[in-house]
Parts: C-alpha cells; structure tokens; sequence
C-alpha cells in the first residue's frame, strides 16, 4: 500500500508520523540531491537516518522532498504508552552525531539507518534538541531543554506518558513521584528508589555524561526542606573544598529541578547497618570496629575543626567500601573476605548532612535517631559536637554486640535504657534542661529519680567477651554530662592507639 505524506505547512502539529524504517526511495532522493548546500542535505538527512517519530521537514528543502513515496503504512499516535525501546540512547547518539556533521568538513553522505553511528563529535545543545526532535519532548521539557548547553539524555517515552498521566510531580507530601526512565536535568536516568526519608527521596540514577552509577537525592518540594537543603549543600560544599579524601561522602554536583533541591553523590555497595544485618545481627569482631571507629572519630575532628554537626550519626548513615590487603599481606581472621579470596580493610564514608547544622546556628531541637539521640537532646539542654560523640559511642557498641544498646520505643524508654547503663544524670545538667520535669522526680532531698522506673541505674555492662580497653572507651562516649564526654580528637587518639 502506498501513502504520500501531506504537503509541508507552517504548523508542526499538522505533520504526520513517519514509520521509523525508512526505505530506499527516500534515500535515493537525498541522495540525488548533490546540488544542494551542505545544511539542506544534512536536514534531509535527518528525515532518513534518525529514526524517530513525527519527524518534521523544513520548508528550506526543495519542493521535490514534499512528496516522498513510502511502501509503507503510516503510524498513528498511539493512544497508551508503546512498548519499551532503547530509541532514545539511538537518537541521542545520532544527534551528537548531527551536530558534529554541522561542524566539520566531512562530504555530507546519506546513510541507512542500520549503519554504525559516527564518532562523536559533541553532545548536542538544548536549542538543537528543541530543533530537530520537538515531538520526543514533553511540553514541560521543551521549556526546561532550552537552557542546556549539553543534552547527554532525554528519557524514555514511556515515562513520558506516565508522567502525563499523572499530570503532576510531586505527591501531597512534597515528594517527587517517582518514574523509571525518567530524566533528570537531562543527564541522570532514573532507575530505582534507593532510600527514602523525612528529608525525600534517593533515588539510583545512572550518569549518561560519565556512563557511571550515581545517588540522586530529591530534597522534598516544602518551604522548610528548601530552607534546610540550602544549608547542606553550604556544609557539603565546606566538606568539598576541606576533607581532601577524609572519610565524609563529596557531592559531585548539586541542581534545581522542577523546584526540588538535587544533590549527586557517588554509589557505594552496603551502610553499616546492612553489614551488621548481613552478619546475622551477631557481634563483629573487635579489630574490624576499631578500624570503623578510627575513621569516625577522624570525621568527627574534621566536623569540630569546621564548625559541623552532623547530628544524625547512626549505621544507616556510614557507607562501606573496602580496600583488599595485598596478596603477601598476612592473614587476618578480623577483617572481611572478598568473593576472590582476599582480605578487605574497611573504609567508611559518613553521609546525610540533611539535619547538619553550622556550630551557633542550631536550629532543630528534634535531631537524631531514637536509638542514637544523645540525653541532652532528649532533656531539653543546649547541643555540641558531643552529640556527634554519643551517637558514635552507640554505633560502635551496636557493632560489637549486634544489636542497639538503647532500643528504646519512646524517649522515656529510651532514657531507661540510657540510666539503666549510665547511671542517673548529675543535678547540674538537669537544672539546665527544659524538660527535665517531663521524665524525672525530685524526692524530700532533692535527688532526681526517672519516674516511674523499674531498672536499676548502672546496672547494665558491656558484654564480658570485649577487652576492658573498648569497654572504657564505649563508657567515656556515653558520659551522660556532655562536657564530661570524651572529645573527637581524644577519641581519634584512643583509636589510634587500639588500632595500633
């Protein structure tokens, strides 16, 4: 059957659909047309070679390409998503392709479709995207692609009609919906949820600049998640421009898009919690933590010396690489097996900076983790970095036992866990807390009792099987009075030494 695609006009939406194979009469014809200059060729080119959908032809060709003869069916838009294809990586790279054309010398040949693609020649710009592919654009995207200098990705087409379906971005939460295949500051291709939060979203996005895995995390689309998104990317840019290679996780690079605050970060395989899930919630040995906390406590200096607190240090929080010993290295029965049979010294990467603060600017009263939430939080007295110093305490006694040493299921548990431990807090540091009243009793002498508790204070001990010099470091980290805590730096110092 043949069909002759209508005559040009100057309205896009009255072109029709091309099939995306292309047969030879229409190359026969571009080809035939050797008297016409460069760019015209290159225009006609692009209605044979780029294989995409309701491609459209400038009025600049010659009469002569207005009626083409396809022995092929026309398409119709379809009226639900097509079928998945990789059509977007093939235009990407015949735009790049394209767009080197324009620039170089070469003799303009018409190609087939099923020909290799051209070396690369540039990524084509955001105005020559709008230009020549309108139609593989939303009309959101056709507003937002004009201010790229590089195009690398443009999304899938099913994603497309997804989002059009569900004709917003963001749920009632603030939170981003959503989409595999989606495209992100049209260079990340959205794949999986990684992680979610109170902060948002982390989603797993693969990088078409670098072709490298990457973490996206979407700051939720609120007033105070700007607020506080612009403080994180203050505190990660500090980190950025100070650590050189300390054990904090770099942004690689931060963006808006689509008024959610962007922050890319590199892939790494496991947190710690997962470590200690993957060994069945039983204690790790004493040598492997003390390696984890020795790159703790360096963070936490590097925190103190810059002004940072974190304030949410726990194991979801602290990412794992490992660095294999060299082959002639000697065997030790505390450090981590690879698949190939090597030993692997852990290596830690601290990450979410999404409730950090700069040290005078707290603003939160509310930080931290349950489990890992310092008593000076809990009771209501002003915070430091020993914050940042009890949470590590707890972190290093979960790895070495298995399991939280305060697995309270409210503050209040979780303060009788903490005295049942620690013993009570000292009068000094209660009369300084705002909500002291709310868990605590004087009795006729004036001591301060936690109400209505059934443990006996300091009546909780490390496990027996850990070296009294862990055990002591562990009590220092968790001194109920925070200015009785041990320090990041002489903390960094015990460490050194145990490592040692």
């Amino acid at each position: 059957m043949k069909v002759t695609v209508l005559p040009l006009s100057g309205n896009t939406n009255d072109f029709p659909i091309v099939n995306s194979r292309v047969i030879k009469p229409a190359v026969n014809q571009v080809q035939s047309a050797r008297n016409y200059s460069r760019e015209k060729i290159v225009q006609a080119n692009r209605i044979v070679n780029h294989g995409i959908q309701s491609t459209t032809v400038s009025n600049s060709i010659d009469s002569r390409f207005r009626k083409i003869e396809i022995k092929k069916q026309t398409t119709i838009l379809p009226t639900r998503p097509p079928k998945e294809s990789n059509s977007h990586r093939h235009f990407i790279g015949k735009a790049r392709n394209a767009a080197g054309t324009l620039e170089s010398n070469l003799q303009p040949v018409a190609r087939s479709i099923d020909a290799p693609p051209i070396k690369k020649k540039a990524d084509p710009s955001g105005s020559f995207m709008l230009r020549t592919c309108p139609e593989l654009l939303t009309e959101c995207e056709k507003q937002e692609i004009m201010s790229f200098q590089s195009v690398y990705y443009i999304g899938t087409q099913k994603s497309k009609w997804t989002r059009m379906a569900l004709k917003d971005f963001d749920d009632s939460k603030g939170d981003y919906l959503f989409i595999p295949g989606e495209q992100l500051q049209f260079r990340y291709e959205v794949q999986n949820i990684l992680g979610q939060g109170s902060f948002g979203q982390v989603f797993t996005c693969l990088d078409h600049k670098t072709e490298k895995q990457v973490a996206v995390k979407l700051i939720r689309n609120l007033p105070k998640f700007h607020t506080q998104a612009a403080v994180e990317i203050e505190i990660l840019q500090i980190i950025r421009n100070r650590s050189k290679g300390g054990p904090s996780i770099l942004c690689l690079e931060s963006f808006s898009f689509r008024n959610h605050s962007c922050l890319v970060f590199e892939m790494y395989s496991m947190n710690l919690y997962e470590l200690i899930k993957l060994m069945k919630f039983q204690p790790i040995h004493e040598r492997f933590a003390s390696h984890v906390t020795l790159q703790l406590f360096e963070a936490l200096v590097f925190f103190q010396d810059n002004g940072i607190l974190h304030c949410d240090v726990k194991p979801e929080n602290i990412l794992l690489e490992f660095d294999p010993l060299p082959p002639s290295a000697d065997k030790q029965p505390d450090f981590l097996l690879l698949p190939d049979g090597r030993q692997a010294i852990p290596k830690i990467k601290v990450i979410d900076f999404g409730s950090s603060c700069l040290y005078g600017k707290q603003v939160f009263t509310y930080i931290q983790s349950r489990f890992y939430r310092a008593p000076e939080v809990i009771l209501g007295v002003s915070y430091n970095h020993p914050i940042d110093v009890w949470s590590t305490g707890c972190v290093v006694a979960e790895l070495l036992s298995g399991v939280p040493i305060f697995p309270g299921s409210d503050e209040y548990e979780q303060l009788e866990h903490i005295v049942e431990f620690a013993g009570e807090p000292e009068q000094s540091l209660l009369e300084r807390a705002s909500r002291a009243k709310k868990f605590f009793v004087q009795d006729d002498q004036g001591a301060w009792h936690l109400i209505h508790s059934k443990k006996k204070p300091g009546s909780k001990n490390m496990p027996q099987y850990l070296s009294r010099q862990i055990t002591q470091f562990i009590i220092k980290c968790l001194t109920l009075d925070p200015d009785h805590r041990l320090t990041p730096l002489e903390g960094w110092k015990l460490c050194t030494s145990m490592v040692n």
